[in-house]
């Protein structure tokens, strides 16, 4: 049921366009942390799908945010 939901409401080429976001997530020029970090989280709530493990969540935030 799960699947028939998804496949529905959030076709792959939607679901791989937030995982691209997610990949390539970098910090705006001049954003500070903590908003640079409420646009990561409600990125990935856009996607609670999206199959990362925490680790990579972590990292790919770290290695986008500049500062």
């Amino acid at each position: 049921m799960q699947q028939q939901f998804l496949k529905k409401f959030f076709p792959s080429h939607k679901t791989n366009s937030f995982k691209r976001q997610i990949i390539i997530f970098t910090q705006k020029p001049g954003e500070i942390f903590y908003k640079c970090w409420d646009r990561y989280k409600d990125l990935l709530n856009t996607c609670l799908y999206h199959g990362f493990e925490t680790w990579r969540l972590v990292s790919q935030f770290y290695e986008g945010f500049h500062n």
